[in-house]
């Protein structure tokens, strides 16, 4: 269960005057705290049932637990019935008399997790409802916002609570399991006094409750929950550490995990206690409070730094004595110990001495994959010997199980060599791979060794490539492009209204009809364009076949093509709540690409509204399947407004596409770089299905003069503030 990071204090006030709640918030993607699985810590599982209870649905334990206690929850969130989910009940506690259900039970908090539909743009968020002091049979009167972030269909997730009722104090933390990442941890003051709880966990839905089974459910069921484990303590799981060095002038450590012998590391541990809290009954000698103890680890050996035991709510930065310890990889311990038990536990790999090796660019040359990679270290090395290893492996498409399939292939010496590392320079080393003979979409990894007791990292070590299959006719070349033209006017259109004259003009027309004749394109996909009459004026100057598609705006796009167009179809739709999916534009074009047939899609997707884009992303799905059940060669391109991992790329990548950027060797690149500020936007794609994956040859995002700003160029404008992208296939 991983908690990580720097705490940021938030006090809220609330409806109840005599309440103060403050939570320690700490939004962390690096585990840094977790319960240790083979430890001392008495966990056990609970026995649960689903009920209905009110509008929701709900997993309660079949019996009751008496404070202290901590309760882990783990849940999935599920494709099915995602599109109904309003929330997600993390950890619902209601405080029962006795141990029996005879009694009205009276709710004491929440964790739920809460889609705001009212916000002009739909949100989700993570809150805490609770039970003031003093507010018996009030229900829940008081939340605290925790955290902002959308539950993803498919991960999942774990919710720990721990509370004591002697001081109302309750430690949380919530992480997604699936990607790694921790959303929040801290704690809370809220009421005290109850006794024995129920715990439950559950979801509610816009489209009602489903019909119970047998146990279960016999509906879709967005949230299934997997485990309910209890322990009778209270737990500092709102705690968390750091790892850093301290510079000069900074106010706190930067957090890293390599260092030289002579940096100043330290520990940072932000402790989650509002007060002195017991724990759970002392042990004879014991502290109730507990004890926090940083232990370094290597190879079976230990060495403990630091205890530090009964503390109070804050932060400790702790000294490491870097100079003292071992130089290459160890690893830092914090253990929470009470009476003699390890209950919890967490560890950071680190390292004394470091070197870096950090791949380049590469290109084809001949048969082989070319380029370059840096080698950097903390401290003087000297001359070393240096092995740089590639790792080959093609990606198969299964088509009934659509997913790709990672084969390992052979192992190749990419670089090997003596390295001469005497200070802080970085030495630049040569690379070469020879290309595989198979044809497909392959990925090479890269792994530098070198004996030194230093860590030794590869960065960027892993790259997309594609390999054709052997001539066995004549070659066909297709480039491909895509290219927001912002209405044919320029960027910034005041300065270029000058030059460029009235749009319409012969003078206007004949100026674009050069621009995307220097991209040299085979096909062409356009947003945001202008009439269809001047699109048609467009292609008739350029010699080339269009297809036109409408928008309810003012954002007409476009594909142009030197291929006969057999069929086009327009995906812009309406749905009966109103909405508009693709009201920019999108379509598709089935071209006869020298006998062969190959979709083209041009999409331009919605820029703020991520519901709406959820929608697009639907209709794309449904319309790319179709797509493919006519032919197995289809490429999507045009304006995502959207960076790689969008639900637009998620349902492409889950159809076997992959981008034609990655598929060349070099990674996306940002494609908005004419806007000062947005030097890092990647949102303007081309994606190519399986069967052409093996097909692409090179891809770039243009930045001649003309193109971006500052290019070499001595106008103040540009042809648009996108970049245009192409993609180079070649099949026999």
């Amino acid at each position: 269960m991983p908690f990580a990071s720097v705490a940021v204090s938030v006090v809220a006030r609330t409806a109840a005057p005599f309440v103060a709640l403050v939570f320690a918030l700490v939004v962390a993607p690096v585990a840094a705290f977790a319960f240790q699985p083979a430890g001392d810590l008495p966990m056990r599982s609970a026995a649960y049932a689903w009920a209905a209870d009110g509008d929701r649905q709900v997993v309660w334990t079949l019996e009751t637990h008496a404070a202290p206690l901590t309760v882990r929850t783990r849940l999935a969130v599920e494709e099915a019935g995602y599109t109904s989910l309003s929330a997600v009940v993390l950890s619902s506690w209601i405080v029962v008399s006795g141990t029996g259900t005879e009694s009205s039970p009276e709710p004491l908090m929440e964790l739920i997790w809460e889609k705001d539909a009212g916000a002009w743009i739909p949100s989700w968020q993570v809150k805490l409802r609770y039970r003031s002091p003093g507010s018996a049979g009030a229900g829940l009167a008081s939340e605290l916002v925790l955290a902002r972030a959308v539950p993803v269909r498919g991960h999942v997730y774990e919710a720990v609570v721990s509370y004591h009722p002697d001081s109302g104090s309750v430690a949380a933390a919530l992480a997604d399991l699936t990607a790694g990442s921790t959303l929040f941890r801290g704690v809370a003051a809220v009421a005290g006094g109850a006794g024995n709880v129920r715990l439950g966990a559950g979801f509610r839905t816009t489209a009602g409750i489903p019909a119970p089974g047998e146990g279960a459910f016999a509906g879709a069921i967005p949230v299934s929950v997997s485990a309910f484990e209890v322990t009778p303590f209270y737990l500092p799981v709102g705690a968390g550490w750091e790892v850093g060095i301290r510079e000069q002038g900074l106010g706190r450590p930067v957090p890293v995990w390599r260092f030289e012998p002579g940096d100043d590391v330290v520990v940072v541990l932000t402790l989650d206690h509002p007060g002195p809290v017991a724990a759970a009954p002392a042990p004879a000698g014991g502290d109730a409070r507990g004890t926090f103890r940083l232990v370094y680890t290597r190879a079976g050996e230990e060495r403990l730094l630091y205890e530090l035991s009964g503390a109070a709510r804050g932060e400790r930065v702790i000294p490491v004595p870097a100079s003292e310890l071992p130089l290459g990889p160890g690893a830092l311990r914090l253990d929470y110990v009470q009476g003699g038990r390890v209950l919890l536990s967490g560890a950071k790999e680190i390292s004394i001495g470091h070197i870096d090796v950090r791949i380049g660019e590469l290109e084809r040359v001949g048969g082989e994959l070319r380029g370059t990679a840096r080698v950097a270290a903390g401290s003087a090395y000297g001359p070393i010997p240096i092995s740089l290893n590639a790792l080959l492996a093609v990606r198969k498409w299964n088509a009934e199980l659509r997913r790709w399939e990672v084969v390992p292939g052979s192992t190749q010496t990419a670089f090997s060599g003596i390295v001469d590392i005497s200070g802080d320079r970085e030495v630049e080393i040569p690379l070469a791979v020879a290309l595989p003979e198979e044809p497909g979409a392959w990925e090479v990894g890269f792994a530098a060794e070198a004996p030194v007791p230093a860590s030794v990292r590869t960065l960027g070590k892993r790259r997309l490539f594609a390999v054709a299959a052997a001539p066995g006719g004549p070659a066909t070349s297709v480039r491909i492009c895509t290219y927001n033209v912002l209405g044919f006017q320029g960027w910034p259109e005041a300065a270029a209204a000058g030059e460029l004259g009235a749009r319409g003009t012969a003078r206007h027309l004949d100026y674009f009809a050069g621009v995307l004749g220097e991209l040299g394109c085979d096909v062409l996909g356009v947003q945001e364009g202008w009439s269809f009459a001047f699109l048609d004026r467009l292609a008739a100057a350029m010699g080339a076949h269009v297809a036109k598609f409408a928008t309810p705006t003012s954002f007409p796009g476009a594909i142009f093509t030197r291929f006969p167009i057999l069929e086009q179809r327009d995906f812009t739709v309406r749905l009966p709540s109103g909405d508009v999916p693709f009201s920019r534009s999108a379509g598709a074009a089935l071209l006869d690409v020298r006998g062969t047939p190959v979709w083209v899609v041009t999409i331009h997707a919605h820029p703020t509204r991520e519901e709406l884009r959820r929608m697009e992303a639907n209709v794309l799905a449904q319309r790319v399947d179709e797509l493919l059940a006519v032919s197995e060669n289809v490429i999507v391109l045009g304006d995502f407004n959207s960076q790689p991992g969008g639900v637009i790329h998620q349902v492409l990548v889950e159809r076997g596409f992959l981008n034609a950027m990655d598929l060349a060797g070099g990674g996306v690149e940002p494609t908005m770089t004419t806007l000062q500020g947005a030097g890092t936007i990647t949102i303007d794609h081309i994606y190519v299905s399986p069967a052409l994956a093996g097909s692409v040859r090179s891809s770039r995002v243009v930045s001649d003069p003309g193109f971006r700003m500052g290019a070499g160029a001595s106008r103040t404008w540009v042809n648009s503030d996108h970049l245009p992208v192409t993609a180079d296939l070649e099949w026999h």
